[in-house]
């Protein structure tokens, strides 16, 4: 059996939910293969990431897949973070980050350690919209996924950051249960990458 650690955001920017959190909280595995562990992070720049690394330090997981929403058509397993902070929104404690680095003594940037395009191979077998995509954009969820890298930079742990469609609202975003599904899947093809 393989812990992997799965992570959703809160909602932010007003909204009432967030797709990530719906995909992860009903998301459920086959017991025997998969032990997941969920976790809530606030979109908060300066906290999100200590809860994450709280939770690796103390469950020792086999691998690391953190969630977020984003307004696409597809599942996206994003290749790079960035070491840059810039949005025109605030996060949830009002914080508006415009063009700063994340480390300034860090890297420019980190690779993720996902086998992302086996992820998006399950995922269109699974009759899921998916593509690849090259950043998580320089909000908070790129924050989370730089300070995720940054962490395990030195360790062999698969780990990364994916996107998945806002909630279905009128004739954009996606229906609850498949993004549900969506969850189901990258998680089960990151098991069966692990063995």
């Amino acid at each position: 059996m393989k812990k992997i650690i799965i992570t959703a955001f809160a909602p932010f920017n007003g909204r009432e939910e967030n797709a990530s959190f719906i995909g992860v909280n009903g998301a459920s595995f086959d017991c025997k293969s998969v032990e997941a562990v969920k976790l809530l992070l606030p979109v908060e720049y300066n906290t999100c990431f200590d809860l994450l690394k709280s939770a690796i330090d103390s469950q020792k997981p086999d691998g690391v897949i953190c969630f977020g929403e984003a307004p696409r058509k597809e599942i996206t397993p994003e290749f790079f973070a960035l070491n840059v902070m810039n949005a025109t929104i605030g996060d949830n404690k009002g914080v508006i980050m415009s063009n700063m680095p994340i480390n300034p003594n860090g890297e420019s940037s980190y690779k993720t350690k996902l086998p992302a395009d086996r992820i998006v191979a399950a995922l269109i077998q699974s009759k899921l919209p998916a593509a690849p995509s090259f950043h998580a954009g320089t909000y908070v969820c790129n924050n989370l996924f730089y300070l995720l890298m940054q962490y395990v930079a030195n360790e062999q742990l698969p780990c990364g950051f994916i996107h998945v469609p806002l909630l279905k609202d009128g004739k954009t975003g996606m229906k609850r249960e498949k993004i549900i599904k969506s969850v189901q899947v990258c998680v089960t093809a990151l098991a069966d990458y692990l063995g």
